[in-house]
């Protein structure tokens, strides 16, 4: 099985084709697998780290890169509107409201339990 590594800050990403395994490094080793799935795809509470961003739009990715949407980064579902959109999401100390649009074009991984 063929693997790919992406370095991000401290944050090492090994990418296999369903697993990610994330691995940080601060007084020992503390490792995690996660499932890929998309943002839109999980519930109310559930937390996740951001691995792909494909929105083809420019304009609207550089703005959901600007406000710290990016790569790496651990959000967590707060709200979800009654209709379904759009969603609060928190990250970085902060809640962002996307449409579920643009959630559907963002991969993450999802602790496996």
């Amino acid at each position: 099985m063929q693997s790919k590594i992406k370095m991000h800050g401290n944050l090492i990403i090994k990418i296999l084709k369903i697993e990610y395994t994330l691995t940080r490094k601060k007084k020992g080793i503390l490792s995690m697998k996660y499932v890929k799935t998309t943002l839109d795809k999980l519930k109310r509470g559930q937390e996740a780290i951001v691995l792909e961003i494909n929105i083809n739009e420019r304009k609207r990715k550089k703005h959901l890169l600007d406000m710290g949407l990016t790569r790496g980064v651990k959000v967590k579902i707060k709200k979800i509107a009654p209709m379904g959109d759009p969603v609060s999401i928190e990250l970085r100390d902060y809640e962002l409201c996307v449409s579920k649009k643009e959630l559907s074009q963002i991969i993450v991984g999802v602790e496996m339990r």
